[in-house]
């Protein structure tokens, strides 16, 4: 089932399954990349974002050790090879709430992962709000028992974006991919065709690596004049 947020500005659309995006437009243009539900069900790279979460990403050997105790993670991937992007991108969420007006709408959608694979029991909510100029996407979770177990939540987004378009943002350091589309240790200097420090194009290829920021802000400069300004104030 589809969910939709309006306001004068904003055109928002996400599907209960994985709470994938389906629509995010500013002012008639895609912020993210647009596309039906039945697309966003079929292949998740073609929707506009889903939530990562209870683990963001991937884990060596989808197993890790904590409090003594061997964490075996499901192979959920497409193909079955490893555990990635955690749980909620591949479950039902519940609308609990959806307040809308022409200067601000709000929608909240709960999902809850019980009994959890491996020890994970938790109660995870994902809040949307859309104002005047902004997008803000907010996610708790709340674990459900005591068991010591590794947290990390984020969002995947995909901008409706071209070779045209400039990034920046500053960084101390990043962390090289390498085998598996994992993380190598960290590195100060970033080499110049992954720096952008200044506004620049994206190299023609694909680069999956991990950066340190020094400042919080990304900024995403477009040809049609539309700038995307990010921001992830996150805490624990």
């Amino acid at each position: 089932m589809l969910h939709h947020l309006q306001t004068a500005d904003f055109f928002f659309e996400i599907s209960d399954c994985g709470a994938r995006i389906c629509a995010l437009c500013y002012s008639g243009r895609d912020v993210l990349q647009h596309c039906s539900e039945m697309e966003a069900q079929q292949n998740p790279d073609l929707c506009g974002g889903f939530p990562l979460l209870p683990l963001a990403n991937r884990v060596q050997g989808n197993a890790y050790v904590i409090a003594g105790e061997q964490v075996n993670l499901p192979l959920n991937a497409p193909n079955g090879s490893e555990f990635l992007h955690g749980f909620g991108w591949q479950e039902r969420w519940q609308l609990v709430d959806l307040q809308q007006n022409s200067a601000r709408a709000q929608l909240t959608l709960l999902h809850e992962h019980l009994p959890g694979v491996s020890g994970y029991d938790y109660r995870a909510r994902l809040y949307i709000n859309l104002y005047k100029n902004q997008f803000v996407w907010g996610l708790q979770l709340q674990p459900l028992n005591n068991r010591a177990r590794w947290y990390g939540l984020g969002f995947h987004p995909y901008f409706a974006a071209s070779s045209q378009c400039r990034l920046q943002f500053k960084a101390v350091g990043y962390y090289p991919e390498t085998t598996g589309h994992l993380s190598a240790p960290f590195k100060s200097e970033i080499p110049a065709e992954f720096d952008f420090s200044t506004a620049r194009a994206l190299p023609a290829r694909f680069i999956n690596h991990c950066y340190l920021l020094k400042e919080h802000g990304i900024r995403l400069n477009r040809p049609d004049g539309l700038t995307i300004s990010m921001q992830s104030p996150a805490t624990t």
